[in-house]
Parts: structure tokens; C-alpha cells; sequence
């Protein structure tokens, strides 16, 4: 993984420019993610225009090629480390010892269920369906034919018919195939290993969102609160995509937020590109990424960039360049995807097709998002908290840069409840299949908003 990595973080810095704004660690586990998802996009690409097959030398002439590419626009950009714009954690108060083996206490907790979810993930089989179907099996096809197959029973894109399952972005599945290919065999402890990398990550980029604004303490509690989630370790113990879908959403909220509170101008324009570019990754992750996320993003990210007009916090012109470079970013990346799509007769939606759903009133659907929604062990009391503090202090949230966190998390978790109350997409709720998976791709949203709210609670008492 760290061949990916290392071209996630020149990417990452690239972007940043003369105008560092991630902290070195925030930037390393930002670029494992990103980067990622990124350098599985070039090997489709590669592979699409038959530059590549997916063996170990295809997939080591993509990075190696990225990675002097990218050292060389670094080097020709001479982009250095600015001296006199150091990037500061928020002020923290000494820590007493009790607080300290409080800490190491909780922190001990943490480690001991990544490593729970470690040795469940890498040394037992898969066994639930979307693991089978989904990534695992397209990611052994992959291997085998060496190519970008759209059905199991065909060899290659030109004699293959799309089945449900293959019209999924091949981001997670090609990780695999990339992993099995450098090691020469097909391990399924190995290519499962990655997800709990990115459970970790999530953690990682939990704490340093809430670092940059709040002290250590709320910081660690946001990353404990997030990592005590049941249904958000099991993903991180099982080889789903809804954790590695949920990360980029986290991303580019996350980093649009920081652009909302940075009073420097040059850092706020760099935050608003690092957040395009984490979302512009969305539409290579999951279909539901592209039908419902990512038009949510624009539509917060162009009411944020309205309000720093409004406010003078952006020119005109820096207004219209921070726009066209985002819009650029997506059609770099999504539009190749759609066009494949296209040209092969994939379907969008996930799990069927939207041009199959049937609309109307679907019973039993709102007892069941209820039960999981409250009382089942998905999420604890989160919701409950959740809901509570946006009735309780609604005026401090929705009048401050919490309104992004808080609109977005509404908006997409609305018209996911929509899609199962007047869709048939019922059964995804119904079979609670669906509606978990959905949650657990806003959930650090929630968790960094709580947070917050929590911690304004606190200073008010």
C-alpha cells in the first residue's frame, strides 16, 4: 500500500502548493486513502485504453510512472515548506496524570479491538454475501483474467454482458487484485487486510478534524466516540466498501468545513481544492456515492462558496477559479467512469438499477428504521444525542459553520429514508441490509458534529 500512498500524499501536496494547510501525519493518512482511490482510477484508465493487463508489472508501471511524474511537477512547482506559516493544533491545557492513564486506558481499549477486528478479518474466511459478490469475487476475476471483466462468465470487456454486482466502481475489488498480483497469489487474508488500514484512517483523520479546533481531550473523545460504534468496527473488520466510501464523504466535508473557519486567504482557497478533490473521488467509489452524495456536496459546497462571497471572504475572481478548478476535477474523474459505464450498458443504483424501481408507498418500512434506528445495538445512544442536541441548541448549529456538517448529514440521510419509505428499495430496509450500510457512510459526520455541539455545551456550563 504504500506505492498508492505515496502518490495520494505528492497529490495531496501538489494541490497544497506555496500554502501548506494538513498537518504532516493529516497529509500521510489523508494520502493513504486518497491516493488509493486515485491510483485504482489510473489502473482502470490504464487498463481501459490497453496500455495495461492486471498483472504485477502492469500495476507497478502505473505507479512507478505516477510517482516520477509527480516528483518531477513537485520538483518543477519547487514547492517547499514555507517558514513562516507554521500549521498549529488548537490550544490544548496541560494534562494532568490522572487525565493521562484515563487516556491510556481508553487508548489501550481502541487497540484492543483493531486487533480483535484484525484477527477476525485476516483469519477467518468471508462469508456475507456482499463480501463474496461484491469485492472479494470481482476482485479474484479480475486476477485471473487479468482484465477489467463485467461478468464471471466472460474473459473480457468485449465478450461480456453487465451483470448487477459488476457495475460497481472497481476501486475496492482492483485493490485486491493489485495486493494479490504484487504478492503472486491470492490470499484472502491478504486482500482483506486493507479494510482495517482504513478503520484506522478513519480514526486518524477523526482526531486531527477535531485537533485543528478543538484541545486533545474532545479531540480523542471524538475519535473513542466514533471507534466505540458496533456497527462501524464490524465494517471495519469485514471487507465492505461503506467504511472506505465513508472516509472520501468525511474528507471533503471535513476539509470544506476547515475552509469555512480559516481566516488566511490562501489557506481557505487550498482547503476548498482539497475538498474538490476529495469529493470529485466519490464517483469512483460506490454508485450510491455518485447519485446521492455527491450532488448533495455540490450543493453545499456552492452555498458555502456564495456565503464567502457574500461575506467577502472571496473575490469574484477567486470565487470563479475555486469553481472551474472543482468542476474540472470531477469531470476528470468522473466523466470517464460515466462514459464506460455508458458505452457498456452498466446500471446505476445500488443493488438495482434505478430505471427498475417502483415508486409508491412501501409498509413496514417505517417500524423497521425506527427499531434500527433506536433500539438495536447499530449505534448505541448516538442517534438519540444526536437528535437531541440539534433540538436543543439548533440556533448554535444552524447560525455557524455547523450547518454544513449538520445539512449535509440531513439532506443525505432524508433522501435515503425517502428512497426506502416511497421505493422499492424497501427491501433494503425492510432485510436490514441497506439502511445499516447507509448510516455507516455519514457516520463521522455525526460523530465531529456531536462533538462540537458537546463541547460548546461545555463551555456555556
Amino acid at each position: 500500500m504504500l506505492l498508492p500512498s505515496i502518490i495520494g500524499w505528492l497529490i495531496l501536496r501538489l494541490i497544497e502548493g506555496e500554502t501548506p494547510v494538513l498537518f504532516r501525519v493529516e497529509r500521510i493518512t489523508l494520502g493513504i486513502i486518497l491516493g488509493t482511490t486515485l491510483t485504482t482510477f489510473l489502473f482502470f484508465l490504464a487498463n481501459t485504453i490497453d496500455l495495461i493487463s492486471f498483472t504485477r508489472n502492469g500495476f507497478l508501471l502505473v505507479c512507478i510512472l505516477s510517482i516520477v511524474l509527480l516528483t518531477w511537477l513537485f520538483m518543477r512547482m519547487k514547492v517547499h515548506w514555507p517558514k513562516n506559516q507554521p500549521i498549529k493544533f488548537a490550544m490544548s491545557p496541560p494534562l494532568s496524570n490522572k487525565i493521562k492513564i484515563i487516556i491510556g486506558v481508553f487508548g489501550m481499549w481502541i487497540l484492543f479491538k483493531i486487533i480483535t477486528a484484525s484477527v477476525l478479518l485476516i483469519g477467518s474466511p468471508p462469508y456475507l454475501d456482499d463480501t463474496l459478490k461484491n469485492w472479494n469475487m470481482r476482485g479474484k476475476v479480475y486476477f485471473v483474467a487479468q482484465d477489467l471483466v463485467l461478468s464471471p462468465h466472460g474473459n473480457s470487456i468485449a465478450n461480456s454482458s453487465p451483470e448487477g454486482i459488476f457495475s460497481y466502481p472497481p476501486t475496492v475489488p482492483l485493490v485486491k487484485t493489485f495486493l494479490a498480483s504484487i504478492a503472486g497469489s491470492w490470499n484472502e487474508g491478504l486482500i482483506n487486510a486493507p479494510h482495517i488500514l482504513w478503520y484506522i484512517v478513519s480514526l486518524l483523520l477523526m482526531f486531527f478534524f477535531l485537533r485543528r479546533h478543538l484541545n486533545i481531550i474532545w479531540s480523542l473523545g471524538g475519535m473513542y466516540l466514533l471507534s466505540s460504534l458496533p456497527l462501524y468496527l464490524i465494517h471495519g473488520a469485514q471487507a465492505y466498501a461503506d467504511l472506505y466510501l465513508s472516509i472520501h464523504i468525511f474528507a471533503a466535508i471535513y476539509l470544506l468545513f476547515n475552509a469555512i473557519k480559516e481566516e488566511n486567504e490562501k489557506r481557505r482557497i487550498c482547503f476548498l481544492h482539497l475538498s474538490g478533490f476529495s469529493a470529485a473521488l466519490l464517483a469512483f467509489t460506490k454508485n450510491e456515492a455518485l447519485l446521492l452524495h455527491a450532488p448533495i456536496y455540490v450543493l453545499v459546497f456552492m452555498l458555502t462558496i456564495f456565503f464567502m462571497k457574500q461575506s467577502n471572504l472571496l473575490t469574484t475572481r477567486q470565487m470563479k477559479k475555486v469553481v472551474l478548478n472543482v468542476f474540472l476535477l470531477f469531470i476528470l474523474i468522473a466523466l470517464p467512469w460515466l462514459i464506460f459505464k455508458w458505452m457498456n450498458n452498466l446500471t446505476f443504483g445500488n443493488a438495482k438499477a434505478i430505471s427498475g424501481l417502483g415508486i409508491g408507498w412501501q409498509p413496514g418500512v417505517l417500524r423497521t428504521l425506527w427499531l434500527n434506528t433506536f433500539f438495536e445495538a447499530n449505534w448505541l445512544f448516538l442517534f438519540p444525542l444526536l437528535i437531541s442536541l440539534l433540538i436543543i441548541r439548533w440556533k448554535k448549529i444552524f447560525l455557524s459553520p455547523l450547518a454544513l456538517l449538520a445539512v449535509f448529514f440531513i439532506l443525505v440521510f432524508g433522501q435515503q429514508i425517502c428512497l426506502y419509505m416511497f421505493t422499492s428499495l424497501s427491501t433494503e430496509a425492510i432485510r436490514q441490509t441497506g439502511y445499516g450500510r447507509g448510516i455507516a457512510q455519514l457516520i463521522p459526520i455525526a460523530v465531529a458534529l456531536i462533538i462540537f455541539v458537546l463541547k460548546g455545551i461545555w463551555n456555556r456550563e
